[in-house]
């Protein structure tokens, strides 16, 4: 069974016209891999399905090799810090995706646990990606360290490629690239294991040798000596070296630092479906003209099948608001200039390359606490605000200086603001102009750029890490899909969000929703049972019932509270819930609502104000509905 298309359609024009929308939207719910490949931005749009899923390679789970073990034990392991409190884990805690545990700008180091680091400590999954440190494209597995510097003159003069969304390159950027920490400076797993074992601000010893007493005192002494032989504690900073070595082993060899388990990945499989609000800020993320994010957090899946990085792993200078609270920044003079210093000082001549910093993955982006390199945000509002208005409205994010000017660039010396990205969107606009994320024309700008934003946040909150089999088998499948937030109109019935148009009553009112369904044929060749229709009920009926249930609803706020609660744990997951109350015609279930005919869903693509092009004043007068959530798999 296919969708009625237009006879015309061809290739000189991509978009088919619909004969019965509504029909092709039932079809597009139960049969979305059955419907033509030209109308697959339809399907996507109505349902929230991806329209041509993908399967993707990820690492195969192992036994954590004798190794590994080791290094977790040592990831784990207080003793090693001058102060006796601090870990790996301290500052990259598992239960927050491998990043820092708490709100601060800067984690707290040192001798006594009281000094502030320098920067915001990075999650340290799906770093096994990670290319060396590179100027232009990465060199590969050369017998010869490139010589950075002799890059750097290389490129000195090449004019920078303007990064669009979904458009590659027309010729490799020789820009700086790969690396760890914010500068780049540690090219190995083991390197930066290495690194704050000796910063004073952060676990803050004094030399190896310090640190390999603590290890010759661990409790994994004996493992180690087994491991790397009984001289392991004999050669000036062996021990060290091979305990570093561990921890990297760790961290490659185990499952919860690359999961691959986001919303987003099962999406792209076609395992569940994205809410009107993700899909919007997908389309947004995505375009070019708009938030541009894809043009550095590539949401595609590399050619070889590998999930997105949402990183391309270069470097930027975004002209980031200096951070007053930082200890560091007391001192006026001072700017972290990322690649050309302060903390790595091999480039520090290199002045086209000031002010650059990492471009990091956004996988898990909503579960961090402190943004950029100084830590200078605390949620994504602020971060989406920036992005969208930083030229636009500066005076929202920068100080003023006495006379009331305002200090735009703050955070780096004049001479260097040439290196601030003022190109590519959303940070191609001027002083004054409406920013990227905008309806040209609408006077309401501000409001919609806020909605805008939203919308962004939705879909990054679909890249966060979800704990390994969290999804139901069943939807797991490939067989049945899972919808997270499957809604009638996702308003408050205070607000007088109305649903569907007079002008199609006779098709689309509550009269024409039945408790019951069809005899249908689901995609795996099962036979669904036939349900009975209830007779048709007037509106005023339908009004009490809903009453009812808005009574009910209010005996349900602990269960409801709850079911958020779990919701903001998994917040692509949700528990199935069943509301019942006494209709005109007996006893109703919402439950019943969602296993009877889909139309339900088709209502609410359709009919949804400004959702799909359809005018507010298209549904006027309509009958509201109660919100309600569910989890439940094939609908």
């Amino acid at each position: 069974m296919s969708a009625t298309v237009d006879p015309a359609f061809g290739q000189n024009n991509p978009k088919p016209k619909l004969k019965n929308r509504s029909l092709h939207a039932v079809i597009a719910l139960e049969f979305p891999s059955h419907v033509p490949e030209a109308v697959g931005e339809v399907v996507e749009n109505l349902t929230g399905a991806n329209a041509h899923p993908v399967s993707l390679q990820r690492p195969p789970a192992v036994q954590l090799s004798a190794v590994a073990q080791l290094g977790k034990q040592i990831f784990f392991d207080k003793s090693l810090s001058a102060s006796g409190q601090q870990a790996c884990a301290s500052c990259h805690d598992p239960s927050h995706a491998f990043a820092a545990p708490n709100d601060l700008q800067v984690q707290l180091g040192g001798p006594h646990l009281t000094l502030q680091g320098y920067r915001p400590p990075s999650s340290l999954m799906y770093l096994y990606r990670q290319p060396n440190f590179s100027i232009g494209p990465d060199q590969g597995d050369a017998d010869n360290a490139p010589d950075l510097n002799a890059l750097a003159q290389a490129a000195t003069g090449t004019q920078r490629a303007q990064k669009n969304a979904g458009t590659a390159p027309a010729a490799p950027a020789m820009v700086p690239q790969g690396g760890l920490f914010w500068d780049g400076r540690a090219d190995t797993l083991q390197a930066q294991a290495s690194g704050p074992m000796l910063n004073p601000v952060e676990m803050a010893n004094t030399s190896l040798d310090q640190v390999q007493d603590k290890l010759e005192h661990a409790s994994y002494k004996g493992d180690m000596e087994k491991l790397f032989g009984p001289l392991i504690f004999g050669a000036h900073g062996l021990a060290v070296s091979e305990a570093m070595f561990a921890v990297a082993r760790y961290q490659v060899e185990e499952q919860a630092f690359h999961p691959y388990s986001s919303k987003y990945d099962y999406w792209l499989e076609g395992k569940t479906r994205l809410t009107q609000a993700e899909l919007h800020g997908l389309h947004l993320f995505n375009d070019p003209n708009k938030a541009n994010c894809a043009g550095c957090h590539l949401s595609k899946p590399s050619a070889d099948g590998q999930p997105p990085m949402f990183t391309d792993y270069q470097y930027e200078s975004l002209g980031i608001p200096r951070n007053p609270k930082l200890a560091i920044n007391k001192n006026a003079n001072f700017y972290d200039m990322g690649v050309c210093g302060p903390f790595r000082d091999d480039l520090k001549d290199q002045t086209q390359y000031c002010g650059m910093f990492l471009t990091p993955t956004l996988r898990n982006v909503a579960t961090r606490h402190a943004y950029f390199h100084n830590g200078v945000y605390h949620s994504l509002d602020q971060v989406m605000a920036f992005y969208n208005e930083r030229n636009t409205a500066p005076e929202k994010f920068y100080s003023k200086d006495a006379a009331g000017h305002v200090m735009k660039y703050d955070d780096l010396t004049v001479k260097y603001h040439a290196n601030i990205d003022d190109k590519d969107a959303p940070f191609d606009r001027k002083f004054g102009e409406k920013p990227a994320m905008d309806r040209s024309g609408h006077q309401g700008y501000r409001r919609v750029s806020q909605h805008a934003e939203r919308r962004l946040q939705a879909l990054i909150q679909g890249l966060g890490m979800e704990p390994l089999a969290r999804i139901d088998a069943s939807c797991a499948s490939g067989r049945d899909e899972t919808a997270s937030h499957l809604l009638l109109p996702e308003r408050d019935v205070s607000g007088g969000h109305s649903f569907w148009p007079k002008r199609r009553a006779t098709r689309a009112t509550h009269e024409s929703i039945p408790t019951g369904g069809r005899q249908a044929m689901t995609a795996s060749g099962e036979t669904q049972p036939a349900m009975k229709t209830p007779p048709v009920v007037s509106k005023d009926e339908w009004e009490a019932a809903r009453q009812q249930l808005l009574v009910k609803e209010k005996a349900h706020t602990r269960a409801r509270d709850a079911l958020a609660a779990e919701r903001r744990r998994m917040p692509w997951m949700a528990v199935e819930k069943t509301y019942t109350f006494d209709g005109p015609n007996g006893t109703l279930t919402l439950r019943d609502l969602f296993e009877g005919r889909r139309e339900l869903i088709v209502y609410r693509a359709f009919y949804e104000p400004g959702v799909y092009g359809w005018p507010e004043h298209a549904c006027r007068g309509c009958v509201r509905w109660w919100r309600i959530r569910s989890r439940i798999c094939r609908i």
